[in-house]
């Protein structure tokens, strides 16, 4: 890879990279291997660790292995580019070195690697806060400060004021290659992923048919199975083939710039660009701490006290419903009772075992969202085509339902998580025979509303909370719900 007079062109640098690849591809592959390992070890630990629907300390042992893995595998990533530029640097000056020590290598280049990622990331984002495009260029002279960093063992700042050094007075041609490599790169993985497309399409038409994808998510275990085949696959040819010949690209363009130009004198060269470099990378770091400052500043200043005002009324608009809720539980000396008049529109009843304890019949033709599970739990959601129109929900609480005190905070709860409901009534019922708290909301135009009935079994209660809107495509929906209601009986 020795370096000409003149930069070589982007073919000519590419035919470079695949030859210096075509010459070290076991090597490269080997590195390449080594990361792939540990992404299918951290698979493996995933899925003999992490639980699909963590529970109690499950949460916890899941979240850690997450935490671990993440961090594990970032850190193998980060060493691998590394690794594969000493190897490229090595095999130039014509030395030999294990896999193993490059990666001992790379571990011990991982703090500085990161702090120069750390340098870059606040340079850039103190630039962008002027404008997006400088720091995009900056961007580009800071390309290689990796390379310096294995190369030449420079870090921090120095490492980026190198890069910035080699690609000053060059900036057009690097930027031009680079770019020109990462179109390449697109339109290759473009007419690769086209022909396996067209290839799988020729072989096997039904792939790509809606009953397919409905078998793979069918069996998930055989989908994801698959999935983590595809996945490997791609990786092995990332970080085996792709990356190196990448590396080996950048490393061409890299030496150019380094041989043309004189060694740098850091108290002169350097001078400028570590002044802005320290400059801009303060700004970054106090720029994102600002902006949090100003925003909670503003929304303390404009937003605490409409949060006040909208808690306090909030409060006393719970304390009126309260003393309603209350007032009417008290003042009621008589019933309204529930009674079915037309059973004609209902189905047959939907009950569950007799420990749950409950049956009601559901309107005719609604869809009736509930599993043995569900039933045995004493939870079922019944609804017509779109349950927009209309829907039943029954819940069962462990909740003892001994005073009108306790139906008035069971209501209260509805109201905080409901904040929106207006017209609000509340009564005294009876569902059949039992006995039964009912709470009901309307909008403004009786268009929309809803109903929440608490119905006590022992020390447990059942909540059945309805909706409908009067504009629905069901006739006289709220009739129906009525007559839904009433046929609901505890077992």
């Amino acid at each position: 890879m020795e370096p000409t007079q003149a930069m070589p062109g982007v073919f000519a640098l590419i035919k470079q990279s695949l030859s210096f690849y075509k010459a070290n591809y076991k090597k490269f592959i080997n590195i390449g291997l080594v990361l792939i390992g540990v992404y299918a070890a951290i698979q493996v630990a995933n899925m003999l660790l992490v639980t699909e629907k963590p529970v109690g300390g499950q949460i916890f042992v899941s979240f850690l292995v997450i935490f671990i893995t993440s961090i594990i595998g970032t850190v193998f990533q980060v060493v691998q580019q590394y690794v594969i530029i000493k190897e490229i640097t090595e095999v130039d000056s014509g030395r030999n070195m294990s896999v193993s020590d490059l990666y001992k290598f790379g571990f011990g280049l991982f703090f500085p690697a990161l702090w120069i990622s750390i340098l870059t990331g606040l340079i850039l984002l103190g630039t962008s806060v002027f404008l997006l495009i400088p720091a995009l260029v900056l961007g580009i002279f800071l390309t290689f400060s990796g390379m310096v960093l294995v190369a030449e063992d420079k870090r921090g700042l120095t490492a980026l004021s190198t890069s910035f050094y080699y690609i000053r007075n060059n900036f057009w041609k690097v930027l031009g290659r680079l770019l020109a490599f990462a179109l390449i790169s697109v339109g290759i993985l473009l007419l690769l992923l086209g022909v396996a497309l067209l290839v799988t399409y020729l072989s096997n038409p039904d792939f790509f048919s809606l009953q397919t994808f409905e078998k793979l998510s069918d069996n998930a275990y055989s989908s994801n199975i698959w999935a983590m085949l595809i996945g490997f696959l791609f990786s092995a040819l990332f970080y085996c083939v792709y990356l190196p010949i990448v590396q080996s690209y950048n490393f061409a363009i890299y030496k150019h710039l380094k041989v043309s130009k004189p060694v740098p004198n850091p108290e002169v060269d350097f001078k400028k660009s570590r002044g802005w470099f320290l400059g801009l990378s303060i700004f970054g770091f106090v720029v994102p701490i600002l902006a949090i400052i100003s925003i909670l500043s503003l929304a303390f200043a404009f937003g605490i006290k409409e949060g006040f005002t909208d808690a306090r009324n909030t409060n006393l608009k719970a304390q009126a419903v309260t003393e309603d809720i209350n007032a009417s539980f008290a003042t009621t000396s008589t019933v309204e009772a529930l009674v079915t008049k037309n059973p004609s529109l209902l189905e047959s009843p939907a009950r569950g075992s007799d420990s749950v304890g409950f049956e009601i019949n559901i309107p005719k033709g609604w869809t009736l969202y509930a599993d043995q599970d569900d039933l045995e739990q004493g939870s079922i959601i019944s609804f017509p085509e779109d349950p927009n129109n209309a829907i039943i929900q029954i819940q069962k609480f462990p909740l003892e339902l001994a005073s009108d005190a306790v139906a008035a905070d069971a209501f209260q709860v509805i109201l905080a998580s409901n904040p929106d409901l207006k017209n609000i009534l509340t009564k005294k019922a009876f569902i059949g025979t039992q006995p039964a708290y009912v709470m009901t909301s309307k909008d403004d135009t009786g268009t929309v509303g809803f109903a929440f009935y608490l119905i006590a079994r022992g020390k447990e209660t059942f909540g059945i909370s309805v909706g409908w809107n009067a504009d629905s495509i069901v006739p006289n929906v709220e009739s129906l719900l009525n007559e839904s209601i009433s046929t609901f009986k505890v077992l």
